[in-house]
């Protein structure tokens, strides 16, 4: 569950516990058509002290090699949720 967008990370949700450093690929959906698929490195790992459910029991945070265009970011703020 993603909880926090800018043009160079995303701070989301997750129950895994990966490795601060480690690279990964996240997909994000901005409206119901458009996916981003994007390439990032972790780089903060916590747990999710307001996690109501073990599906969110971290927070990780992902600095992204690409920055996302702002039009996609207003999208994604504009929505429900991002996944």
């Amino acid at each position: 569950m993603t909880r926090n967008v800018s043009q160079s990370g995303v701070l989301l949700g997750t129950s895994s516990r990966f490795q601060i450093g480690e690279q990964t690929w996240l997909t994000l959906r901005t409206d119901r058509r458009a996916l981003h698929n994007l390439r990032g490195r972790i780089v903060r790992l916590e747990v999710n002290a307001d996690a109501e459910t073990p599906m969110w029991h971290y927070l990780m945070a992902v600095r992204l090699s690409d920055p996302i265009p702002n039009t996609a970011i207003s999208t994604m703020q504009g929505a429900p949720s991002a996944t």
